[in-house]
């Protein structure tokens, strides 16, 4: 309990500054994510979650992101092989130097849908060129304003974050298909789940070793390249019809929430 305590104060570092800066508002592009790759270690987003890609303004990296989506069908595996290998060698820090670097930053945003918050503190680790940040999805609608971004620049001069939402539904079965379009749209934000963890915040999910608690899943898999489709089992018919709309869209975000939350096995490697 200290401990947690511990964190929670320093998190507040990070609202303490929030409430300093500026703020910056926008919608974020969403685009539909079809990868022609079955393997789920090559996807920039793994189905079953609308992943977030994140650089700093005028990243290359992201520029050859959106030119290899533009390619028809989407050509995204060697970018995303590319963009993994970033993750192989990062290590674990302290949360408190964490939330130093992120109170460094020119500018960090958090991530809107409908009345929930995604995650806080977004920001580019400098070791990086992107990040990558997965939401469980249930394939239901969004809400009205899809997923917004509130910035916080040091000054209202600051280069925004460049930030692609990709958007991967996963497979659904009649019922569940069902369920989810009988959802009320003013209750479409439990159709998008908080990033996998125990706090929501991004400072979190980026500084710790991609093998911690809340790794970025579809990285951990691209360097172990294995994968559990325990996330993607269907909900049955009957428990659907007991729960209702609203229950059933929780309960699909949930099994792709716990999911992105699971440290896979790694793999040994035979060297020659």
């Amino acid at each position: 309990m200290a401990a947690n305590l511990r964190d929670f104060r320093i998190l507040d570092l990070l609202a303490t500054e929030a409430a300093r800066r500026p703020i910056r508002r926008r919608q974020l592009e969403i685009m539909d994510y079809e990868p022609t790759d079955p393997r789920p270690e090559t996807h920039l987003a793994l189905e079953g979650t609308i992943t977030l890609l994140v650089g700093r303004s005028g990243s290359r990296a992201m520029t050859e992101v959106r030119e290899a989506l533009a390619t028809k069908p989407a050509r995204t595996e060697a970018v995303a092989r590319k963009l993994y290998l970033q993750y192989r060698k990062r290590k674990q820090v302290p949360l408190a130097k964490a939330v130093k670097t992120a109170l460094e930053q020119p500018v960090f945003a958090d991530v809107l849908h409908g009345d929930t918050v995604l995650t806080e503190s977004l920001f580019v680790p400098k070791d990086m060129e992107i990040a990558f940040v997965p939401f469980p999805y249930n394939g239901g609608a969004l809400a009205d304003r899809g997923l917004v971004l509130i910035e916080h620049p040091v000054s209202e001069d600051v280069e925004p974050l460049d930030v692609l939402a990709l958007r991967h539904p996963p497979e659904l079965s009649k019922a569940e298909r069902a369920a989810l379009n009988s959802v009320p749209p003013e209750q479409n934000s439990l159709n998008v789940g908080r990033s996998a963890g125990s706090h929501a915040c991004s400072v979190v999910a980026l500084t710790l070793a991609v093998v911690a608690e809340v790794a970025i899943v579809a990285v951990t898999f691209a360097i172990t390249g294995g994968i559990s489709r325990a996330h993607m089992e269907h909900i049955d018919d009957g428990d659907i019809r007991k729960m209702g709309p609203a229950k059933t869209a929780r309960e699909l975000v949930r099994m792709r929430r716990e999911f992105l939350g699971t440290k896979p096995i790694q793999k040994k490697h035979r060297h020659a």
